[in-house]
């Protein structure tokens, strides 16, 4: 009888420590693993089809501190004034967490995630190439990034509020 309390006493014990072991906060990734990761899955699913070819091609790159580049790149484009490559280069702290979204066209074909500056200026430099070699500066406040699945775009979306905010990126007021 002794012998089956205290196989009955164990058996509670190991799953009381087994119930706290998994309700305890997961640990949050630091700044260098958030990027490194951001990083390596735009590379795997920041692209977007068009029928069997990829017609949009996004990366996440050269992390320095807080310091980032967006870069699409449009493989098909052949007209001259259609844009061939951009980058913008930004710095996460100027972005405000809770712009960040993501957004599915109507046809479901499309994902994308799209997040804007907490002040909602047009400080963002766009360094563009067209088609034809013709290079422009733009402006903008807002960027938008393709992915190939919804989910891809939801779990980008997590990995950069995470990154935004231990840059520093404030809610944007309005």
């Amino acid at each position: 009888m002794k012998w089956v309390i205290s196989l009955l006493v164990a058996a509670v014990s190991i799953n009381v420590a087994a119930q706290v072991v998994q309700n305890k906060e997961p640990e949050q990734a630091s700044l260098q693993e958030t990027m490194s990761w951001m990083v390596n899955f735009s590379a795997s699913h920041g692209y977007l089809l068009g029928g069997t070819e990829t017609i949009r091609l996004n990366l996440f790159s050269g992390p320095k501190g807080c310091a980032v580049s967006f870069e699409t790149r449009y493989p098909t484009v052949t007209k001259g004034f259609q844009i061939k490559h951009g980058i913008a280069k930004i710095n996460l702290g100027d972005f405000a967490p809770n712009s960040v979204r993501e957004e599915t066209d109507k046809d479901g074909n499309h994902h994308r995630i799209v997040f804007e500056r907490s002040d909602g200026s047009p400080k963002i430099e766009v360094h563009t190439e067209m088609a034809d070699g013709t290079k422009l500066k733009m402006y903008s406040s807002d960027i938008f990034f393709s992915f190939d699945s919804e989910e891809s775009a939801k779990r980008f979306s997590g990995a950069l509020v995470h990154a935004i905010t231990l840059c520093g990126g404030r809610p944007s007021a309005f």
